[in-house]
């Protein structure tokens, strides 16, 4: 993984997982972690439309799970 990919990856998919919530509200609503792979999707799009993004740079990123 390109050490600059990382934290792109993270930041996209975390604020995509945790738009929604409202964890100090009378309510709590917590992230829908069933949306985890959408999630990444998500970062892993935004990361390939980059200028000069090769194969090898964003194909590491996949998802195991539900």
């Amino acid at each position: 993984m390109n050490d600059d990919d990382g934290p792109k990856i993270a930041d996209t998919f975390y604020e995509y997982l945790f738009k929604d919530c409202s964890p100090d509200s009378d309510s709590p609503r917590l992230p829908n972690l069933r949306k985890a792979a959408e999630a990444l999707q998500l970062a892993v799009t935004k990361l390939r439309r980059e200028p000069g993004m090769t194969f090898q740079r964003w194909v590491p990123f996949v998802h195991y799970g539900l």
